[in-house]
């Protein structure tokens, strides 16, 4: 989820947290914070494990082959 914060120089903080995962970042104007946001959250989600991309069975394969 993404909140945004007002530097005293007139930027725009951007947070995004998923999980336990947290990332910010500043930037000069509040849509290109959103749109910085919208795309690091979709980013954490999937380096959270959230979108599984394989099955049980190819889990097992690539650990008995020692990877």
């Amino acid at each position: 989820m993404a909140s945004f914060m007002k530097t005293d120089n007139g930027k725009i903080r951007a947070f995004v947290k998923v999980g336990g995962l947290k990332a910010s970042r500043t930037f000069p104007t509040k849509q290109k914070a959103k749109s910085w946001a919208a795309e690091k959250e979709v980013d954490l989600r999937k380096s959270d494990g959230l979108d599984i991309t394989f099955t049980l069975g190819q889990l097992f394969d690539k650990c008995s082959r020692g990877y």
